[in-house]
């Protein structure tokens, strides 16, 4: 049975795609890959720093979807599973190989709007350093930073995603944070 009770309109919403996706409705399907592609692939990738690793365990989500709707329970948020499943091949991957450099990343994981030359400048040089720094916090660090701050996780999906409690994710993020800001000021002053 889905879940369907519940104040979030949301989750109502995604336990009626479920349902169809159990189907193999592929519009069900569709929906659920559009909502969620986005946020994932920058999960991915800024964990990875690997645009096209990135692109294969956001597929491999999804592939899992296909496969597993049929016997969805509703135990979790959809997009807290998908994150999930992300976000444990992203760590398998990083303990099969090493981190690559920041200048062998496919394409930049940000863009700015063109504007001010200087101000646009200026602005892909903070974003380099952090994305440079992030890239040198462990993953774990890394991934609650990601979640919370850049994706606006609320602190008990973000827990659950990476398998800890609240509290163990508010150290991660008190300890990646102080990383952090240690990384950026030796960068600025070196």
């Amino acid at each position: 049975m889905i879940v369907t009770e519940g104040n979030d309109g949301v989750r109502i919403e995604e336990a009626r795609w479920m349902a169809r996706a159990a189907l193999h409705e592929e519009t069900a399907c569709r929906l659920l890959v559009n909502r969620y592609l986005k946020p994932l692939l920058n999960l991915a990738a800024r964990l990875l720093q690997n645009r096209a690793d990135a692109e294969d365990m956001v597929q491999e989500a999804f592939i899992r979807l296909w496969r597993e709707a049929p016997h969805w329970r509703g135990q979790a948020k959809v997009g807290t599973w998908l994150h999930q499943i992300v976000y444990h091949a992203c760590i398998d991957r990083l303990r099969q190989r090493t981190v690559l450099p920041l200048e062998e990343l496919e394409e930049p994981l940000y863009s700015e709007p063109e504007t001010d030359p200087l101000a646009t400048l200026q602005l892909q040089e903070a974003a380099q350093l952090v994305e440079q720094a992030m890239a040198a916090l462990p993953p774990r660090q890394r991934a609650a930073i990601l979640m919370v701050h850049y994706q606006e996780f609320h602190q008990v999906d973000a827990a659950q995603v990476l398998g800890i409690g609240v509290e163990a994710l508010e150290s991660l993020l008190a300890r990646g944070r102080r990383k952090l800001r240690q990384l950026l000021a030796e960068s600025i002053k070196g």
